[in-house]
């Protein structure tokens, strides 16, 4: 493959052989050309040089080779579980770009080795024009362009992929040429433009070649969140500016990125290189803390942060943003209806927020009402969800509570539930059998803190005369409205979810994670043996119950919507989100640490987290509203025996179906 590239490219200067398996041979010197461009990499010892090459380890060097930008992470393949992280946004572009088709059943095979056929194949999908004479062309294609002879012109051409001057073109002419895609220029070649328009952005030879862009200033930082008022990306969700967030700061080709942040509009001082460098992993990002709640009204503090950006000794205009951020009291409760990912409400279901902005779902059948989850509580200045439930849902009618799981940010006004009116009309307390004493310790904790109880035992008392449990296959009947029971393991033993055939709502809590990316947020399974409320499931384990619920489920009828237990946007059921999540696992499961990147958030404040959680993730968080990520933890991401490069002992099935032809339900 090194040989090929190299007679593509034409590359002109060599690396060093440092490699310990790189002898003598024909295949040597374009070797150390390919890997002086950066294009073959090898794993800092050794290069490999008489092994086959992998599909995916074909396409990531040809991806670098040709400069081809970088696609999602999730690709329609069959076997797209199987693709290395470090490969897949390279195998998603050129699956995008039609440059491969798969083999048989739709699979890429992306550890079986590649044919020489199969490249050829490859180059001639990815190539439109290869000029090898000097004199005018007119490149008709809208592929990749290269040109490898001297003396060439390019005229009157609509240039929309990228365009690569060999090592070996010189200086290359455009004259009235329309260039939208990349320029790539190796080792001295050069594009000389007369009556053209360019806009694609230009990259130096990666083997010893000028680097464009050289010649101006790059463009400022971009942000995500912008401050309120400015962000409207509905596609990632718009959220309330009510909590701690964190903005992600973005470049063009690659600068480096400075900033510094002060409290105060305005008030920040302007970067300069020796700033604070924003880094890509840098934990919590750039953070903008919520100041202190105040019983007596909102707080709202104003941070200030401006940024430059800085590439090839040449800097950027200063880019500047005034971020609010807002406390509000904690006896407050924010009602409203929850907004799915256009910004429609959806019908029929009231949301209420907690000074935390965790969910709760109020949903009212004809006979009963239903809240889902009781979120944060302070005794000190107490909100009561109890009584704002009533409110809407009028006299007379029971308003029974679901816990989707025990975790405290649900779950601490689950004791104003329990009050005299509440249990006169037969409302009841329900939650999974393995929650039921996690549950109980909460009730007990703020029902005497606020005073509802006299003690322990009075709180403890009450919970039991309102007790009731959901399980697997249990249908929660309102009155018109029904609601089937799920129960999916893993973030929380005693998880949870509800799912409306009707309407095809699935309430989760946070059984399937969350994805806020102002938050930098991902599915907590990173607690290792931190209490038995805490402990997580390893991904082996989770992937097996996963798949189960799901197809239970699917077995029941199509989800359209997905309401989760944190996210500000309601998620589409009928998009991705599922899928990914089930590849994200996959990868865990299926490649251990090679899957993780350092976290961007965790429980920081407990010892041991921070070292210890990681982070895997499938897609953008900053362009898919679909995007997972999965904090995992190193002390139990896989069960006991399966971890540190034993993935591959894993021979578990995670889950078995027998399903009749064109029927739904599994028959086992």
């Amino acid at each position: 493959m090194a040989v090929i590239i190299d007679r593509v490219m034409d590359y002109q200067t060599k690396a060093e052989n440092n490699f310990a398996d790189l002898g003598t041979a024909y295949y040597t010197d374009p070797i150390l050309r390919v890997a002086q461009a950066g294009v073959m990499q090898g794993d800092g010892k050794n290069v490999r040089p008489k092994d086959k090459i992998t599909c995916e380890e074909a396409v990531s060097m040809l991806a670098r080779a040709l400069s081809v930008t970088a696609g999602g992470s999730l690709t329609n393949f069959a076997d797209n579980s199987r693709i290395s992280s470090w490969a897949m946004a390279n195998v998603a572009a050129f699956a995008e770009n039609g440059y491969i088709a798969g083999r048989s059943g739709n699979r890429f095979e992306p550890k079986a080795n590649i044919t020489r056929a199969e490249v050829v194949k490859l180059l001639d999908n990815m190539i439109s024009d290869y000029i090898t004479e000097s004199g005018t062309a007119t490149p008709k294609g809208t592929g990749i362009v290269i040109v490898k002879a001297s003396g060439v012109t390019l005229n009157k051409a609509k240039l929309s992929g990228t365009v690569v001057l060999g090592g070996k073109a010189g200086e290359v002419k455009a004259t009235e040429c329309e260039i939208t895609g990349k320029v790539v220029k190796i080792h001295n070649s050069a594009l000389v433009t007369s009556g053209s328009t360019s806009t694609g952005g230009s990259t130096g030879g990666s083997s010893g070649g000028s680097s464009g862009g050289g010649s101006s200033a790059p463009a400022a930082p971009s942000a995500y969140p912008l401050p309120e008022g400015q962000e409207t990306s509905k596609s990632l969700g718009v959220f309330n500016y009510d909590m701690t967030y964190f903005v992600t700061l973005t470049a063009q080709d690659g600068a480096d990125i400075y900033y510094e942040i002060a409290e105060g509009a305005d008030k920040a001082a302007v970067p300069t290189t020796a700033s604070k460098k924003f880094e890509t992993y840098q934990y919590r990002q750039i953070e903008i803390t919520q100041p202190t709640a105040s019983a007596e009204g909102p707080v709202t503090k104003t941070y200030n942060v401006k940024a430059i950006a800085v590439k090839n000794g040449r800097t950027s205009s200063v880019a500047n943003w005034n971020y609010d951020v807002t406390s509000i009291p904690h006896h407050e409760l924010k009602v409203g209806a929850p907004k799915d990912w256009n910004g429609n409400e959806v019908p029929d279901v009231t949301l209420i927020q907690d000074y935390d902005s965790d969910k709760m779902y109020l949903v009212q059948g004809t006979d009963r009402a239903m809240v889902l989850d009781a979120g944060y509580f302070d005794a000190d200045d107490a909100a009561n969800l109890y009584e704002t439930a009533r409110k809407i849902v009028g006299e007379g009618k029971p308003i029974d509570l679901i816990i989707g799981h025990p975790h405290p940010d649900h779950v601490q006004m689950t004791h104003q539930f329990l009050c005299a009116e509440n249990k006169a009309l037969g409302a009841k307390v329900y939650v999974n059998e393995r929650g039921i004493e996690v549950l109980r310790d909460y009730v007990k904790q703020f029902g005497v803190s606020s005073k509802m109880f006299a003690d322990e035992a009075a709180a403890s008392e009450a919970y039991d005369a309102q007790l009731e449990t959901l399980k697997n296959g249990d249908v929660y009947d309102m009155g018109g409205t029904k609601f089937n029971v799920i129960e999916l393991p893993g973030h929380q033993v005693a998880g949870i979810m509800l799912f409306d055939t009707a309407t095809g709502n699935l309430f989760t809590t946070d059984q399937i994670g969350n994805n806020r990316a102002h938050i930098t947020d991902s599915f907590w399974m990173q607690f290792a043996n931190l209490s038995p409320t805490f402990f997580a499931d390893s991904m082996d384990v989770y992937l097996s119950s996963l798949q189960i619920a799901l197809e239970r489920v699917d077995s029941l009828g199509t989800i359209k919507r997905i309401l989760t237990g944190h996210n500000d946007v309601v998620l589409d059921g009928t998009a991705s989100y599922l899928d990914i999540l089930q590849t994200a696992v996959q990868k865990v499961v299926d490649e251990g640490t090679d899957a993780m990147t350092p976290t961007l958030r965790t429980l920081d404040s407990i010892n041991g987290y921070l070292e210890n959680t990681k982070t895997v993730v499938v897609g953008d968080r900053l362009k898919n509203i679909n995007w997972v990520g999965i904090n995992v933890n190193l002390q139990n991401y896989l069960s006991d025996g399966y971890r540190n490069g034993n993935e591959d002992k894993i021979a578990d099935l995670s889950n078995l179906s027998v399903h009749k032809q064109g029927k739904k339900g599994n028959l086992l």
